[in-house]
C-alpha cells in the first residue's frame, strides 16, 4: 500500500481510525518516505495526538524493525524535554506509533522570525537534558536538527524523531552508510568511527550555530564531498554574533575529535548554562519566555551559582544486542569489586533539617555499579536484586559484591515460561518484589506480564495475558487473563497478596494467592479525581509503584499527577502527599501541600516513614510518620537521577542511580 500521492487523505484515514476505534483521526500533518503523520483526537479524553503511520508492504525490509525500534526507545524514555508515546499498534500492514501531538511548531520554523540569544540558549539547554536522559539509557539520537526539536502547545521544548537512533555500542549500519542529516553529522559519523554522545552534541553545536549565526557552519549548498571535507577537516568561521563565552561552549561542542568535545551533556548544559548567566545576568533565566525543565545544579548554573559537586559523567558501556546469545554477553560491571567507586559523600539527617559532611566511616558502603539498573529490592540476608530494563536481565548481589545472574536470557521476548529463569526472554523489566517464601516477582513491562522467579530458578507468568489492552473492570478474573499496559511496579505483601501498577491502564490491581485479580484504585481513565470515594472510581495518571507495608495503607505513587495517594482498609483513597499545582518546596513541609515531584518508586522505612524517588528533579525524598517530606537525597549526596529505592531492614536504603549506573547505599537511620 503506498503512503503517497492521494491515497492518504482518501484511504489512509479510514485504515487508521478501524485500527484504532478510540481515535478520532482528524488530518494529516504530513509525509515523506513510506510514513506518514496524522492528526487525531481520544474520543473519550479529547486528547490530541499525532499518529505516526507506517506501511511494511511499501517500506523497505528493515524499516518495520526500525519502526517498532522507535516505539520502544520512545517508551523507555520519560523525561518532560522528550516527546511522549501513548501507544503502538499493528493492524494488517500498518504499524501505528501513537504521541503527544505537538503544536507549537518545529524550532526551525520558530527561527525563521527570528530568536533572542536567551531563548536559543534555554533550547540549548533543554535539548542538552533530553540527551542526557536518552545517553543515561544508552541511547544515541543521531539526527539533532532544528527540524526534529518542537514546541508543544504550552510552548515547552521537545525533542522527537528517534527513528535512527541508535543503542550505544550496539550494531548498526555498515561503516559505508551513512546515517543522520549531513549538515549536522559529526565527522566520525562520516568516517565510520563508532558513534558515541560527542556526535549528539556536535549537532546539537551545529543547531546552537545556525539559531545564533542565521546560518549552519558549513553551507547546504555545498556537495556531498565538500561537505564531508569540512566537517572532518575544516574549523568553522568564528561565532562572532553571539557573546564570546557563549560562542566558546558552542566552539568546543564542534571540534572534531569526540574527546575534545564536553564530556557529556549534563556537562555541556553547565557551561552552556553558567556562559549564559555571565554572558546575560544572573536573572536571564527567569525573563526568558521559554519553560524548562532543568536539573537543580544546571538551574543554579544558570542563576550564575556555583553547581553543585556532582561525580564525573559515565559514559554507558555498550550494550549488547538482543540476539546476542547468552554466551557472549559480557559480564556486568559489578562483577569484580575493584571497580567500586569511594569517597565523601554527604547525606540529610532524617531528625534534623541541618546539612553535615559525613567522614567515609559513616557511609554503609561504596556505591555499586551495575549498567542499565532500573528497580531496587533488598533480601532479607543483605542481598539485593537489580533489574537491567535495557538489558533485559536481573541480577542479584551478594553482599561481598559477587554478582549472581538471576533471570533473562538477554534477547528480548516473552518465551521461556516453565524453564529456567536465566534461559527465559524478558523484555524491558522494571519493578521487583519479593514474595513470602522468597520467590521474586518480576514486571516484565513491555511483555505486559508478571513474572515469578521461584526459589528453585524457574520462571512462569502469573498475571497478564501478554496483550497490551483496555484497563480491568471492576470484576474480578484470574491474573492470566488481565490485558497490562507496561506496568512499572509490583510489591508482595507477608499474605501473599500482588500489588501490581499498570502503569499504561491507570490503575493499581491486587492479586490473591488463587490468582484472582481486580482493581484496587483506579477506573483506567487518566486523571485526578476520587478522594475520600471509593479508590476502584477514582482516577490516577500513570502510576509507576506501589507498597503495602503491613498495619498501614496501600500507597501509589501517582506520577503524573504528582501526587502521593493512599488506600486504607476500607478501599477509601486519598492524597497523603504532595500538589499538583502549587506545591511547597520547602524542606519539611506539610506533606498535603509539600512538592513530592513525579514520585517514581518507594520504599517505607523502619520507623514508619516513606522514601519517594523523584527521577526529574534527582532527589529522593523522606515522607515522615507524623507527615512532614523532607529531602533525604539529591545532588549534594552525589545523585543525578534516582530512579529505584528499596529499604533492608537494617535501615540501609539503596538507590539505583540510571544516569551513573551506580546503586547507592545510604543509611536511613
Amino acid at each position: 500500500m503506498r503512503l503517497t500521492g492521494p491515497e492518504p487523505e482518501r484511504f489512509i484515514t479510514d485504515r487508521v481510525a478501524e485500527a484504532l476505534p478510540a481515535y478520532e483521526v482528524t488530518a494529516m500533518l504530513g509525509h515523506g518516505g513510506h510514513a506518514v503523520v496524522l492528526a487525531g483526537r481520544h474520543r473519550r479524553l479529547g486528547r490530541t495526538v499525532a499518529i505516526k503511520v507506517l506501511s511494511t508492504s511499501a517500506a523497505d525490509g528493515g524499516a518495520h524493525g526500525r519502526f517498532l525500534a522507535e516505539a520502544r526507545l520512545l517508551a523507555g524514555l520519560d523525561h518532560p524535554h522528550v516527546v511522549r508515546i501513548y501507544d503502538y499498534v499493528e493492524s494488517g500492514d500498518l504499524c501505528l506509533l501513537v504521541m503527544e501531538r505537538l503544536a507549537g511548531g518545529t524550532v526551525r520554523a520558530r527561527a525563521a522570525n527570528g530568536l533572542t540569544v536567551d531563548v536559543v540558549c534555554a533550547i540549548g539547554l533543554a535539548t542538552a537534558a533530553a540527551l542526557e536522559c536518552a545517553h543515561a539509557g544508552g541511547i544515541l539520537h543521531r539526527d539533532i536538527k532544528p527540524d526534529n526539536i518542537l514546541f508543544s502547545a504550552d510552548g515547552l521544548l521537545k525533542v522527537t524523531d528517534f527513528g535512527i537512533a541508535k543503542l550505544i555500542g550496539a550494531s548498526g549500519a555498515a561503516p559505508s552508510t551513512l546515517v543522520g542529516t549531513p549538515v549536522y553529522m559529526a565527522p566520525e559519523q562520516f568516517d565510520g568511527r563508532p558513534p558515541g554522545p560527542a556526535c549528539d552534541l556536535y549537532a546539537l553545536g551545529i543547531v546552537l550555530y545556525e539559531l545564533l549565526s542565521g546560518r549552519p557552519p558549513f553551507v547546504r549548498a555545498l556537495s556531498m564531498a565538500q561537505l564531508m571535507d569540512h566537517h572532518l577537516r575544516v574549523a568553522p568561521q568564528p561565532l562572532d554574533a553571539a557573546p564570546p563565552a557563549i560562542a566558546a561552549v558552542v566552539d568546543r561542542a564542534l571540534r572534531k575529535e569526540p574527546g575534545a568535545r564536553p564530556p557529556s551533556a549534563r556537562a555541556f548544559a553547565l557551561d552552556l548554562a553558567a556562559a549564559t548567566a555571565h554572558a546575560l545576568g544572573a536573572g536571564w533565566l527567569t525573563r526568558c519566555p521559554l519553560p524548562l525543565r532543568l536539573d537543580d545544579d544546571v538551574r543554579d548554573a544558570a542563576r550564575g551559582s556555583p553547581p553543585a559537586r556532582t561525580p564525573p559523567a559515565r559514559t554507558p558501556p555498550a550494550r549488547t544486542p538482543p540476539d546476542t546469545p547468552p554466551s557472549a554477553v559480557p559480564p556486568p560491571a559489578t562483577a569484580s569489586p575493584r571497580r567500586w567507586s569511594a569517597g565523601v559523600i554527604r547525606r540529610r539527617s532524617l531528625n534534623r533539617t541541618a546539612r553535615r559532611d559525613l567522614r567515609p566511616a559513616d557511609i554503609t558502603s561504596a556505591p555499586l555499579r551495575v549498567d542499565y539498573p532500573y528497580s531496587v529490592v533488598a533480601a532479607p540476608d543483605g542481598a539485593v536484586y537489580v533489574s537491567q530494563r535495557l538489558r533485559h536481565r536481573v541480577l542479584r548481589i551478594e553482599r561481598d559484591g559477587r554478582t549472581v545472574h538471576v533471570a533473562g536470557s538477554g534477547k528480548s521476548g516473552p518465551h521461556g515460561d516453565g524453564g529456567p529463569a536465566v534461559n527465559a526472554e524478558l523484555d524491558n523489566p522494571c519493578g521487583l518484589a519479593l514474595g513470602p517464601d522468597g520467590s521474586l516477582f518480576i514486571a516484565d513491562s513491555f511483555n505486559n506480564r508478571i513474572r515469578r522467579v521461584a526459589p528453585d530458578g524457574r520462571i512462569v507468568t502469573v498475571a497478564g495475558s501478554g496483550r497490551h489492552g483496555p484497563p480491568a473492570g471492576p470484576a474480578a478474573r484470574h491474573a492470566a487473563s488481565l490485558n497490562l499496559a507496561h506496568p512499572h511496579g509490583v510489591y508482595v505483601d507477608a499474605a501473599g497478596l500482588v500489588y501490581v501498577a499498570n502503569t499504561g491502564g491507570h490503575q493499581v490491581i491486587r492479586i490473591d494467592p488463587d490468582l484472582r485479580a481486580a482493581p484496587l484504585a483506579g477506573a483506567g481513565v487518566p486523571g485526578l479525581s476520587g478522594d475520600h470515594g471509593p479508590a476502584q472510581f477514582a482516577q490516577l495518571r500513570r502510576p509507576h509503584d506501589v507498597t503495602a507495608p503491613p498495619g498501614r495503607n496501600v500507597y501509589l505513587a501517582d506520577t503524573d499527577n504528582h501526587l502521593l495517594r493512599a488506600v486504607d482498609a476500607d478501599g477509601i483513597i486519598s492524597t497523603a502527599a504532595g500538589m499538583f499545582y502549587g506545591a511547597s518546596p520547602d524542606d519539611g513541609a506539610p506533606a498535603r501541600i509539600a512538592d513530592v515531584g513525579r514520585p517514581h518508586s518507594l520504599a517505607p522505612t523502619p520507623s514508619g516513614g516513606l522514601l519517594v524517588t523523584d527521577p526529574d528533579r534527582g532527589r529522593v525524598r523522606l515522607v515522615t510518620h507524623d507527615r512532614l517530606v523532607r529531602i533525604f537525597a539529591d545532588a549534594r549526596t552525589g545523585l543525578r537521577r534516582p530512579l529505584g529505592v528499596t529499604v533492608h531492614s537494617d535501615g540501609t536504603a539503596f538507590v539505583v542511580d540510571t544516569a551513573q549506573h551506580l546503586i547507592h547505599r545510604l543509611p536511613v537511620a
